[in-house]
């Protein structure tokens, strides 16, 4: 994970005071418990969620289908780590790499509209013999992974508004579609009724549990 163009504040120093024979325990500074898992590596994932598809449907998906989603183009996106908000950004190159800036660390609060499945669901009598008719029915959510890097918990405190983060992503690269955290595929980024959408270029012969979603 690299900060370009902002200047960061250092870490702030931590003295501890040695406590004399008998004193009460000296309470622990919030800084003091970050300062235990510093360290800790994390994996970043700028990311927005596309309209929710059955199985039957994504089990026909191939190049050149645009998937779509209701997550307007003049909104921030969200960077998270290991699932978890962390802050809205926006889109800002590095060079030949594509960054986000951040503008702010509110969530969300508006849901993301999605497709009802309601109507989907088979009556006792109307039930198959196995479950394979009825799983083509199942609604699953789908995201697009626009880019991902990897820092430290360390370093993750010391974000401000307006620093940049360089993504492992080259600005002409494809963008993931994921499952949960699996790579189905990659495709370009597009809009559509001026909503993110991804045109897909490539299909994975099988789901793989990536790390993070770089191509």
């Amino acid at each position: 994970m690299e900060i370009a163009n902002e200047a960061t504040p250092a870490a702030s120093a931590l003295v501890h005071q040695p406590s004399s024979p008998g004193a009460a325990p000296a309470v622990v500074a919030p800084e003091d418990k970050w300062q235990t898992y510093a360290a800790v590596p994390l994996n970043l994932m700028v990311t927005f969620p596309l309209k929710e598809i059955t199985l039957s449907r994504l089990s026909s998906l191939k190049p050149g289908v645009v998937l779509h989603s209701t997550w307007a183009a003049t909104q921030d996106v969200v960077i998270s780590a290991e699932g978890v908000f962390l802050a809205n950004v926006s889109f800002e190159p590095v060079g030949t790499r594509l960054g986000v800036r951040i503008s702010n660390f509110t969530p969300r609060l508006d849901p993301i509209a999605k497709q009802s499945s309601s109507g989907t669901k088979t009556s006792s009598h109307d039930r198959e013999d196995s479950a394979s008719p009825l799983l083509k029915d199942l609604w699953l959510d789908l995201s697009v992974c626009v880019g991902s890097s990897q820092t430290t918990v360390s370093d993750t405190l010391q974000w401000n508004t307006g620093d940049i983060i360089a993504l492992d992503r080259e600005l002409d690269a494809p963008v993931g579609l994921l499952l949960r955290n699996r790579i189905l595929g990659y495709g370009r980024l597009v809009l559509h009724g001026g909503c993110y959408a991804i045109q897909l270029s490539e299909i994975a012969p099988r789901a793989e549990g990536l790390p993070h979603c770089s191509a």
